[in-house]
Formats: structure tokens, C-alpha cells, sequence
């Protein structure tokens, strides 16, 4: 018997099942690989030849074993020593990624993508029941695409996002607003949405073990304990739809990214590459908001978890790419201790409006790397793809 709710929207959250494992199988069967690593002790590595590589997925029998994604090459191996380890295709998830993207454009106008393996869409009521259509969402994938989903639905997009984690793999649940109290409310408070482990810690230290638990606590107390934080769990406890809030654009006071490597990092021209992929992406987004920089700083994070940063100051605020990576090398060059990377950061920060800045002598100084930067942004904007185009020097990093 289907439920039903008569709403004014309903949204499904697309969730890939174990993406990266299901995706590099996918990928060695259309290569003409017999074995379905999905069926075996598997998991994907960043670099399988190390034993300081890290497990970046792993199949259902290696996870039985007690294999965890983060953890070492060589602390999964003692726990699983029949472990068979497979190096990641990133071009190729990207590429799985925006095929699903496009086969769910076939049933949504509304597509909001939440990571490489997670979409929102907006559910169409003239397609047919909303369950009828997770459905065919779900096996069009499969068929189609050579991978399961688990599927959430509910009228509160995060509730959908909820819905997803429930039973896993291959799955669809709802979780409406009407249906908290029996879905919700009973889940570990772990397994809130958006809560760390420092702050769920905080949380069972008062007594509060589970979700129903906190929708019922003061929210006084939560606030008094987690500040603003307590105060947004517990509306999420309730259900409130959290969209409102964004409503309203807010100008933000400082734009980063940072990428984290497979593998470690120790070509200085490859490292070179990757400031230089990052610098982009933040500068596009920089522009994107309209603001310049005044700002910048570049944070480092070896194999062994060291952090490292350095920021400089300057003299006019900027948003071009070729002038932000070269203070980012420079920068880097400054700190660099020689020690395998693993993650690279860029923050720009004290942001100005890049239209009410007053205009300097250095201002598009070059107009040649100006005008790639607008036209860039300009295709970038047209197809909605961050591959369509990219700078030549990434090509090869690529």
C-alpha cells in the first residue's frame, strides 16, 4: 500500500552505494575483468605499493573483516589479510558522476549536487507516484549505469538526505515530517545530522543519547552546551525545513579549498599543479561572488598530519588566478620543509566587493589574463561543468 501525502514539494536524495568501490568495479568489468570486486576482500588505496596509503573504500566483506575507510594500508591488512587492493580512476567517477547526473535530468528540472556521489532532485508530481518513480530512478541507474543507489524521500531536503543512510545497499525510505517521531527520534544521537563526535560527546556527557532525546530536551541547554549549534540540531530533530535560511544570499566573509591527495605528494612540479588546480577553483568561485582578496593564505598537511600555513597581505585586493597562485607558490615555497603532502589549502580572506573597489594602477595590469579569467568564468557559467574547460597547465595533472 503506498502512502498518500499531499504535499506542495517532495525531494529524493540519490545516494551511490559505496561509490568509489562500486564505480572501480564497474570500471574493471567494462575493462574485461571477470572478478566483481564487490564480491571479494577489496578496497580502493590510494596507493596500494605503500603501506602509508590509506583505504579510500572498501567492499562489504573487507568492512566484516573490520576494514574502515581512513585507516592505514597495513592496519587493514592485519584485520583482513586476504585484502586485494585496487588504485582509484578519479576521471572515471567524475565522468559516472555526471551520468547520473544526466539520466536524472530525465526526471527533474530542480538538480543540486551535494557531492560525486550525492544528488538532490526535485520530486515532479505529473511523472507518476513519488515511490513508483524512485523506482524506476533506481533501476535505470543499475541498468543503465552498472551501480545501486539507495534513495531517500520526505518534503524537508536534509530528512531525504536522512532517509538515504537508512538500510543500505540498493534501498528506498521515506521520512517525512509525519513520520519523525517513529523514524527519527529512535536513532542514536551519532547519527544526527550534521554532528560531529566532540559534539555528540558533549551531548551523551548530559544524558542526551538519542535524536528523540534531544528533540525533547530545553533547547536552552543545548545552546548553553553547544551555543548556536544546539540550537540548529534541535530544529533539525523537529524537522524544520532549513532552506529558509538561505534564502537570503549572504556575503561570505572569506572563500577556501582545499583538496586532499590519494597519494603523497613529493614532485615539486606536481605540487606546483595541484596549488595551481586549487587557486583556480577558488578564484572562480572569488568571482563568482563578486569579491576581490586582499588576503591570502595557504595551509599544508603532511602524510604524518603536520600542519603548516602562511598568509600574506595585499597592497590592493585582486581575484585573478595568475596573481593569486603566484603569491599561493610563493607562499609555499616559503614553508615547504621537503615532507610528503597530503592535503593543500588556499583561504582568501578580508574581501571586497570586486565593483566598488577602487580601481589601482595594477589592476588588469595584464588585460590578456583578465580576459581569460572573465571568459572562463563566462563558459564555465554556460555549461554548468567544471571539465569543460580548464588552464592548460592542469591538463596533464588531469
Amino acid at each position: 500500500m503506498v502512502m498518500v501525502i499531499n504535499l506542495s514539494k517532495i525531494y529524493f536524495h540519490i545516494d551511490v552505494n559505496n561509490a568509489f568501490l562500486s564505480w572501480e568495479a564497474v570500471y574493471m568489468l567494462e575493462h574485461g575483468e571477470k572478478t566483481d570486486i564487490r564480491d571479494i576482500e577489496s578496497a580502493i588505496a590510494g596507493d596500494p605499493k605503500k603501506r602509508t596509503g590509506v583505504i579510500l573504500a572498501k567492499s562489504p566483506k573487507a568492512k566484516a573483516m573490520g576494514v574502515k575507510t581512513g585507516e592505514a594500508i597495513f592496519q587493514a591488512r592485519k584485520k583482513c589479510p586476504n585484502l586485494v587492493l585496487f588504485p582509484p580512476h578519479h576521471n572515471f567517477y567524475n565522468r559516472k558522476s555526471k551520468q547520473m547526473k544526466k539520466l536524472l535530468e530525465d526526471f527533474s528540472d530542480v538538480i543540486e549536487q551535494f557531492s560525486i556521489d550525492e544528488y538532490f532532485i526535485e520530486y515532479i508530481p505529473i511523472l507518476g507516484d513519488y515511490m513508483d518513480v524512485a523506482h524506476t530512478i533506481q533501476t535505470r541507474i543499475f541498468n543503465e549505469l552498472g551501480f545501486t543507489v539507495n534513495i531517500g524521500v520526505s518534503d524537508v531536503k536534509y530528512l531525504a538526505k536522512v532517509a538515504s543512510d537508512f538500510e543500505k545497499p540498493n534501498k528506498i525510505h521515506t521520512l517525512f515530517k509525519n513520520e519523525i517521531k517513529e523514524k527519527l527520534w529512535p536513532l542514536r544521537i551519532e547519527d544526527m545530522f550534521l554532528l560531529g563526535p566532540k559534539s555528540a560527546k558533549k551531548l551523551k556527557e548530559i544524558g542526551i543519547n538519542t535524536i528523540g532525546k534531544l528533540a525533547n530536551t530545553n533547547v536552552d541547554i543545548l545552546k548553553a552546551h553547544l551555543k548556536s549549534h544546539g540550537e540548529e540540531l534541535y530544529n533539525f530533530a523537529w524537522g524544520k525545513d532549513l532552506d529558509q535560511k538561505h534564502e537570503k544570499h549572504e556575503v561570505p566573509k572569506s572563500v577556501s579549498h582545499s583538496k586532499t591527495s590519494a597519494y603523497d605528494l613529493t614532485n615539486l612540479d606536481e605540487i606546483y599543479t595541484f596549488i595551481l588546480d586549487i587557486a583556480n577553483d577558488t578564484c572562480i568561485r572569488l568571482r563568482k561572488e563578486k569579491m576581490k582578496t586582499k588576503n591570502i593564505s595557504v595551509t599544508l598537511k603532511t602524510n604524518n598530519f603536520d600542519v603548516y600555513s602562511s598568509s600574506a597581505t595585499l597592497d590592493a585586493p585582486t581575484d585573478s588566478t595568475t596573481e593569486i597562485f603566484k603569491i599561493c607558490k610563493k607562499l609555499f615555497n616559503n614553508m615547504y620543509k621537503k615532507e610528503p603532502l597530503r592535503l593543500i589549502g588556499i583561504n582568501l580572506s578580508c574581501l571586497e566587493n570586486s565593483e566598488l573597489s577602487q580601481l589601482n594602477i595594477f589592476d588588469c595590469l595584464n588585460e590578456k589574463t583578465c580576459k581569460v579569467d572573465k571568459t572562463v568564468d563566462s563558459l564555465l557559467e554556460k555549461f554548468n561543468d567544471n571539465n569543460v574547460i580548464t588552464r592548460g597547465s592542469l591538463i596533464k595533472s588531469k
